[in-house]
């Protein structure tokens, strides 16, 4: 599973938006969308932060190899 996809997931089965994410992210909405549709590739502080939001390591992130989250504890 690629990133976008990866991120897309997390999203939905934590039952939130994309504003939702990029607000607590503190990153414009278009940009996260561009992360999730993989116009955009994440740099090393974005992936950090994204796995500490939905609470996975940054290896599984980027590998697609998450475990399911419950609850997204949002910051």
């Amino acid at each position: 599973m690629d990133f976008g996809t990866t991120i897309a997931r997390l999203r939905d089965r934590a039952g939130l938006s994309q504003q939702d994410v990029a607000d607590k992210l503190e990153m414009a909405r278009a940009t996260y969308a561009s992360l999730e549709t993989g116009r955009r590739q994440p740099d090393l502080p974005a992936i950090r932060k994204i796995a500490e939001f939905y609470q996975i390591a940054p290896s599984e992130l980027v590998n697609g190899t998450f475990t399911p989250v419950q609850q997204v504890n949002a910051y």
